[in-house]
């Protein structure tokens, strides 16, 4: 549904903070019930590239959500959970970035991430339930066909252990 939706919907350039408002109400008191922290930082006039609104906010809302997991799979061994969320323009590419300070990903599984059912969350009481492995699969095939790109950060921000940042070409 995902893909189709990326391939059908009309592409459209949108307010960025504006998606990311709408993506972060879906779980805005989950994650406030859990501790959560959940910052994002995107002017109000920075507008996303002429996209499908599904492809946005769809991998948006992926990536919002592996960080739920991860910040809850270690929420008891961290004083201040927290996820940051931020999205600008820059020498016509548009960036989107989510950073969390869960469990992190070991650098012997970096590249396993991309792999389709490779998952690094099991249903250990977690409830937003285990991952199946599809979800960075899919992004990333949805941003190639968008011609996104998307990347695992080598040096997260100060305070966080793992940071996924999308890039779009800006037309």
């Amino acid at each position: 549904m995902f893909v189709n939706g990326a391939r059908r919907d009309e592409a459209t350039s949108m307010s960025a903070s504006g998606q990311i408002r709408y993506v972060l109400k879906r779980f805005e008191s989950f994650a406030h019930d859990h501790g959560i922290d959940v910052t994002w930082d995107a002017d109000s006039k920075v507008q996303t590239p002429a996209l499908p609104p599904a492809v946005y906010s769809g991998v948006l809302l992926n990536l919002y959500t592996n960080a739920l997991k991860a910040v809850l799979a270690v929420r008891s061994s961290i004083p201040e959970p927290k996820i940051a969320i931020r999205s600008w323009n820059e020498r016509g590419t548009h960036y989107i970035e989510v950073s969390d300070n869960g469990v992190g990903i070991p650098p012997e599984l970096r590249k396993r991430i991309w792999d389709p059912l490779y998952t690094t969350t099991s249903d250990t009481g977690n409830p937003l339930g285990s991952g199946m492995g599809l979800g960075l699969t899919l992004v990333r095939q949805v941003l190639e066909e968008t011609r996104g790109r998307i990347a695992l950060v080598d040096d997260p921000p100060p305070g966080f252990n793992t940071c996924f940042r999308v890039s779009f070409p800006v037309e």
